[in-house]
Order: C-alpha cells, then sequence, then structure tokens
C-alpha cells in the first residue's frame, strides 16, 4: 500500500483498524445503529438515537477509528497474568495513523 510504504519512510507508525460499522457506531456511548429504515444520518450529520450525540459523520466515523486503533495499541503492550500476550486483530486494509 502507498499510504503505508510512505509513512514507514518518514517513521510514522501504522495501525490497521477493521472499519466495519465504525459509520454506525456512536463515538461516545458506542451504540450502534444499523436498522434499515431508521436512519441514524441525515445529510453528513450522525446523531446516536441512544444519547443523543451529533456529529458530522465522517468525523464520528474517524473518531471511532482512531478509538479503535488506540485500544489495539494499548492492549498490544499488555502482558496478563497467565503470561499470554494479546495478538493483533485480523486487519483490512484502511489504516489509521497515530503519531
Amino acid at each position: 500500500m502507498f499510504t503505508e510504504y510512505k509513512a514507514r519512510i518518514a517513521g510514522i507508525s501504522i495501525i490497521l483498524v477493521e472499519p466495519r460499522s465504525t459509520s454506525q457506531t456512536c463515538s461516545r456511548c458506542h451504540h450502534i445503529h444499523p436498522q434499515k429504515g431508521k436512519s441514524y444520518r441525515k445529510g453528513k450529520v450522525f446523531k446516536c438515537g441512544f444519547c443523543g450525540l451529533e456529529h458530522d459523520a465522517d468525523v464520528n466515523g474517524a473518531l471511532n477509528i482512531a478509538q479503535l486503533a488506540e485500544t489495539w495499541q494499548f492492549l498490544s503492550s499488555q502482558s496478563f497474568q497467565d503470561g499470554a500476550a494479546v495478538n493483533p486483530p485480523e486487519i483490512s486494509t484502511y489504516s489509521c495513523q497515530l503519531e
């Protein structure tokens, strides 16, 4: 992937994140809105029917992707009592940059 190649040259870390449901999930309360016919979007605005958060839909999705990357980064650095390490999740071709 071109972006990954350029990031590595620049010394920037890339964390690949599964983007499934990120546009349907509230970035505040993490409620998922997959129901057909009950829109959680009106144009470019995402509105959570659970907590009432209103955001630009693209910003909401980007926040969810960033939160997934931060969670993966935290979990992959943890040691557990039984000594098992956390393996990275299966990933798609989408990525999120953390500095």
